[in-house]
């Protein structure tokens, strides 16, 4: 009888989790097809991942991603998360 397959959870560092979560952060959403595959996450069928998700990411990844980004989107607005959830604890 053949092995089942097991699919191993990929562990992430700081600064890889913080781009790969760049897009949620910035906007609330996944842009591009790939999020799930690199987190692990699953979207909705318009990117949107679950707020507890978003916000465990957060306060995992959220301090090294306000400190490479800042505070601000390009056209000067408030970052989601930020906006959403304040600021990460490990900032």
């Amino acid at each position: 009888m053949p092995r089942k397959r097991t699919i191993g959870k990929r562990r992430m560092g700081p600064q890889e989790g913080a781009q790969a979560w760049q897009d949620v952060f910035l906007g609330g959403a996944a842009i591009f097809d790939d999020f799930t595959d690199e987190t692990g996450v699953d979207t909705d069928r318009h990117g949107k991942v679950a707020e507890s998700a978003a916000w465990a990411a957060w306060q995992a990844y959220g301090a090294i991603f306000l400190s490479f980004h800042g505070r601000e989107r390009r056209d000067g607005s408030p970052l989601w998360a930020l906006e959403k959830f304040g600021e990460p604890y490990a900032y």
